[in-house]
C-alpha cells in the first residue's frame, strides 16, 4: 500500500503552505532590524513575533497520523501484535498534539509590521492542518479496529481516545506538560488528570478538556457520516 496517498499529499501541501507563509512573515520581521539600533531590543522583538513554535507543533501533529498509517500497515500484514499494541499506545499518547494547535489562536494579536489578517490566516492554516491530521488518524485507527475487534469495542476505544485527547490538550496548554512528561512526571500528570476530570469547575482551565473532546467528537462523527454517504453513492 502506498503510504504517500492523495490525502497525505494534500496534508503535505497544507504544511508547506503554512511554512511558506511563516517564512514570508519572518522576512517582514527582519526588515524591522534596520530601524532597531539596540540588538538586544530586536532580539526581544523577535522572540515575541516569530511564531516559530507553530513549526514544532505541526511536526508533533504529524506524529499520530504517521503512527496510525504504520499501525494499519502492520495489522494488515499480520505483524507482531505486542508491537502493534505499543504503537497504539504511542499513537494515543501523541494524539492530543494534533488538535493542540487550535489553542495557538490565543497568540493572535496585532504585531507591527505584520497585518492582523495575515496572522489570522497563518494560524488558521496550521490549526486546520493539525486538526485534520488528528481526525484522519482517528478514522484510520477506528477503521482498523472495527475490522479486528467488534464495531462496539472499536467505538468505545475511539470515544475513550477522544476524551483523553481533550484532557491532553488541557494538560499541555493550561498546565504546560509535554507528551514525554508521562515518563518524567507520571504522578503529577495523573493527579492533574484526576482533578481535571472530576473537579472541572474547581480546576482553572479544566473545562477546556470537555469542550475540546466534544468538538473533536462531533467533527469525527460528521466526517464519518460523510464517508458513509459517499460509500453508499459509489455502491448504488
Amino acid at each position: 500500500m502506498n503510504l504517500i496517498s492523495y490525502k497525505t499529499k494534500i496534508f503535505i501541501g497544507l504544511s508547506l503552505l503554512g511554512c511558506l507563509a511563516l517564512i514570508i512573515r519572518w522576512s517582514q520581521l527582519y526588515e524591522v532590524e534596520r530601524y532597531v539600533s539596540n540588538f538586544s531590543s530586536f532580539r526581544q522583538l523577535k522572540s515575541t513575533q516569530t511564531f516559530l513554535f507553530l513549526v514544532w507543533n505541526l511536526f508533533l501533529a504529524w506524529v499520530p497520523y504517521w503512527i496510525a498509517i504504520l499501525f494499519r500497515e502492520r495489522i494488515f500484514k499480520g505483524k507482531n501484535w505486542i508491537i502493534n499494541l505499543i504503537l497504539l499506545g504511542i499513537w494515543l499518547l501523541f494524539l492530543p498534539n494534533a488538535p493542540y494547535i487550535i489553542t495557538d489562536f490565543l497568540h493572535l494579536r496585532w504585531r507591527h509590521p505584520i497585518p492582523h489578517w495575515y496572522d489570522l490566516m497563518l494560524l488558521f492554516v496550521f490549526a486546520y492542518t493539525g486538526l485534520k491530521l488528528g481526525i484522519v488518524s482517528l478514522r484510520i485507527v477506528y477503521s482498523v479496529l472495527s475490522q479486528i475487534w467488534s464495531k462496539t469495542s472499536a467505538r468505545i476505544f475511539i470515544i475513550i481516545s477522544i476524551f483523553l485527547t481533550g484532557q491532553g490538550v488541557y494538560l499541555g496548554r493550561v498546565l504546560r506538560y509535554n507528551s514525554w512528561d508521562i515518563i518524567h512526571q507520571p504522578l503529577e500528570i495523573v493527579a492533574s488528570f484526576w482533578n481535571g476530570v472530576f473537579y472541572p469547575f474547581l480546576t482553572p482551565g479544566a473545562g477546556m478538556a470537555w469542550m475540546v473532546s466534544l468538538f473533536i467528537g462531533l467533527v469525527f462523527l460528521l466526517e464519518q457520516n460523510e464517508e458513509q454517504i459517499s460509500s453508499r453513492k459509489k455502491t448504488a
